[in-house]
């Protein structure tokens, strides 16, 4: 359940706190697994001065019902992650994080939570927000997170394929584990770095859901955030069962994870609870001779698709702590649901897009944007001002490939039109191309010492000429003058 929010007057139905500036907080941290500090601790959010902010409904981009905006995906977009290959031959899992994207990210759509403990809220005397800060470690952990459900969705859906499964997602395993009593099951593994407020805002470890894929049953659990668990670590785990499993599979399945006896106790009680069936949980240790667990390293196949959709689930469901509901709310962007972070609403959002994500990555900038019910011509960026950016850098590249195949190599504008824009018509390519050379300080500069050396014959002043180039752009003042003084002695004898 949420606690009592001091927020909630600044909070959007989305679970956005709005009215906010975002900037990088004094200091540095240590990223999750990373060896490089980031440039700063966290991020720092002070509320906008009264005339800069805009009206509530300006600034919650995600107020308008017509489907799932996946804005999750940019988040996604900030991290990424990879193995390593260290001087032993091991493996070792790498993650790498943008930090501009992440502050870019907070300076538009705001905290991500906004609610102690995960984050740093504070409040003068009189109750008004001063600042909310929020760790660099939490919001890193956040993409990561959000990354691996990005690629999963990918793999579930079919876009990516299944051979390359463990290289897409770093650090996927899949295995069957054999119990001495006999009993088998497989299981499936990817861990990432994270921060201990990240898996306490989870509420990791714990049990997240049961679900029936074709004529096997999945038991997704979140672990890590325990003593002898590895230190900041989030590992997400999916057992498979051929048949609905008892109190003693769970036991064994608990101590496959290596658990403490209590947190296996508990997680396994979660888990037969699901089942309609609380059965009684083994709670001290089994004999020796029990512990013993054949583990046998198993390939990815097409028919491990449905469980990478299963894993992307498991993540939204887990996310989705902070939801409430009310019958009574008339938000169209949030239907009965009332979101206590922002962070829960952006994996909500996500979750409605899964079923039919097509997942796209910008042409320009990488980041990953939803296609989902987009007809017409294939989208290629993720925004407009991609889009835009994209435009002016294919034109600058084209005018300086122009510039230098008519300086340098000689070549007529036809035949310049013709290898960079055989599509258009002759004159629309002809005309940009000369204004192009028009406007170019080199060539006039070329021409000008041409002119110096060759005189008034210069050959790169007739090939101008031939082209239809302007000349009075091209000449210097001194040329032009010299020029007309020139026409004047020419037409002096006809006067």
């Amino acid at each position: 359940m949420i606690s009592a929010d001091p927020l909630i007057q600044r909070r959007s139905p989305t679970g956005q706190v709005t009215g906010l500036d975002a900037c990088p907080a004094q200091g540095s941290e240590q990223m999750p697994e990373s060896k490089i500090a980031a440039p700063f601790s966290g991020v720092l959010f002070t509320p906008k001065a009264e005339t800069n902010r805009k009206p509530r409904s300006a600034e919650d981009p995600h107020r308008k019902p017509a489907g799932a905006s996946m804005t999750l995906l940019e988040l996604a977009s900030c991290a990424s992650a990879g193995s390593a290959i260290e001087p032993d031959g091991s493996m070792r899992l790498q993650t790498h994080v943008k930090s501009a994207d992440l502050i870019d990210f907070a300076k538009k759509h705001g905290p991500l939570i906004a609610r102690e403990p995960a984050s740093c809220v504070n409040l003068c005397a009189q109750g008004r927000l001063q600042s909310i800060e929020e760790s660099t470690s939490l919001w890193a952990s956040a993409a990561l997170t959000a990354n691996i459900a990005t690629l999963a969705a990918e793999l579930a859906s079919g876009a990516l394929p299944m051979r390359n499964a463990q290289k897409i997602l770093a650090g996927l395993s899949h295995w069957r584990l054999q119990a001495n009593e006999g009993k088998s099951f497989e299981l499936y593994l990817i861990s990432r770095p994270t921060s201990a407020s990240y898996a306490h805002w989870l509420g990791a470890p714990c049990f997240i859901r049961r679900e029936v894929i074709g004529e096997r049953i999945g038991y997704a659990f979140l672990l890590g955030n325990e003593t002898g668990y590895p230190p900041s670590t989030l590992e997400i785990a999916l057992a498979l069962f051929a048949e609905e499993p008892a109190a003693s599979d769970f036991s064994v399945l608990m101590r496959a994870f290596d658990l403490s006896i209590e947190t296996g106790a508990q997680l396994a009680e979660e888990a037969s609870a699901a089942t309609g069936k609380r059965n009684a949980v083994p709670t001290q240790p089994e004999r020796p001779g029990d512990h013993t667990l054949t583990e046998t390293e198993l390939s990815f196949n097409e028919e491990d698709r449905p469980i990478l959709g299963l894993l992307c689930r498991t993540l939204a469901v887990a996310h989705m702590n902070d939801i409430q509901v009310d019958v009574f709310s008339t938000d169209e962007s949030t239907g009965p649901f009332v979101f206590g972070s922002y962070l829960s609403w952006l994996w909500y959002d996500f979750s409605l897009g899964i079923g039919q994500a097509r997942i796209h990555y910008c042409a320009r900038c990488g980041k990953g944007f939803s296609t989902a019910g987009h007809r017409g011509i294939e989208k290629r960026y993720c925004s407009d001002r991609c889009r835009e950016a994209a435009h002016n850098e294919r034109t600058a590249q084209s005018k300086a490939w122009a510039r230098r195949l008519f300086l340098q190599k000689e070549m007529s504008i036809d035949a310049i039109r013709k290898r960079l824009f055989a599509h258009e018509q002759k004159t629309t390519g002809s005309e940009r191309i000369k204004k192009w050379l028009s406007s170019w300080p080199d060539l006039k500069h070329a021409l000008d010492e041409d002119i110096q050396s060759k005189g008034w014959g210069s050959p790169l002043l007739a090939r101008c000429r031939k082209e239809e180039l302007d000349l009075d752009k091209l000449l210097s003042a001194k040329r032009k003058k010299e020029l007309a003084e020139l026409k004047k002695e020419k037409e002096g004898p006809h006067k």
